[in-house]
Order: C-alpha cells, then sequence, then structure tokens
C-alpha cells in the first residue's frame, strides 16, 4: 500500500473473514482495489485489530495518524531492527520487486501495486538484484 492508503485504511475496510482489505481511498482510479492479506501476516491485522476504533492505524490523541508522526517512528523501528534507513516508499518497490522474482503475472503485480499498466511498476518498482539477473543468465545453460 502506498503511506496515505495505510493510513486512512479503516477497520471496516479489512475482511478477516476473507483475508482481505480494500483500499477506498487512493492517489489514482488504480489504487482503489481490494488486497489479499498474506497468510504470513494475518495474525498482525487479528491481534492489532482494535473494536470501535475507527481507523487501523491510530494516533495517541487523533482518529487516524499523521504520515508526521509515522516517518520517525518508522525509521525508530528501522534503527532498532539493525535495518538500513529507507523510506516507507521503498516497502512498495520491495514488494514489487520481491514478486516480480517470484514471477507472479504482471496483471497480479499492477492490480496489487495499484498502477494502471506494468510499464511503470517494471521501469521505477521492481529492481532486479545481482542473483536474480545470475538466474536469468543461468537459464541459457
Amino acid at each position: 500500500m502506498r503511506i496515505g492508503e495505510l493510513l486512512n485504511l479503516k477497520n471496516e475496510d479489512i475482511d478477516l473473514h476473507n483475508s482481505c482489505l480494500t483500499i477506498k481511498e487512493s492517489k489514482t482510479d488504480a489504487g482503489v482495489r481490494v488486497i489479499p492479506i498474506s497468510s504470513k501476516i494475518f495474525n498482525l491485522f487479528l491481534t492489532n485489530m482494535i473494536k470501535d476504533q475507527e481507523y487501523f492505524v491510530k494516533g495517541e490523541t487523533t482518529k487516524k495518524l499523521a504520515y508526521s508522526t509515522f516517518k520517525p517512528r518508522f525509521q525508530k523501528l528501522l534503527k532498532e531492527l539493525n535495518i538500513e534507513a529507507h523510506t516507507i516508499h521503498d516497502t512498495r518497490h520491495t514488494f514489487a520487486t520481491l514478486l516480480n522474482n517470484a514471477n507472479a503475472n504482471q496483471t497480479s503485480i499492477i492490480k496489487l501495486i495499484g498502477h494502471s499498466d506494468f510499464s511503470v511498476t517494471e521501469n521505477i518498482y521492481t529492481h532486479k538484484d545481482t542473483e536474480e539477473l545470475r538466474k536469468a543468465v543461468e537459464l541459457l545453460n
């Protein structure tokens, strides 16, 4: 998700029964979409949804968390986990790259990312690392 999509995500948009969430507000028409919740992170939603809370990510004193508050928390978490500093938007690039490296089909990738065509995703969001390039070269053997 884009950070704005995450911060605007309401608990009512999370369907735990069907393991998916609906992005109803996005900066693009293609960004309005349904995203299946991976089984690997399903419990994060299950344990972090607070009953009678409107937004999934809540601020300390507000109904929803502001980006200006989220950003330093994200940076602090990366530091605590000994992960190189990144922007939250970098996680979209990583997600797209991992899907591409796993040979997910182009239609699925653009629908999950919220793009209208694969060229934007391929040219900007997916980054092949050396090992993935090596695997591609070795296909010729």
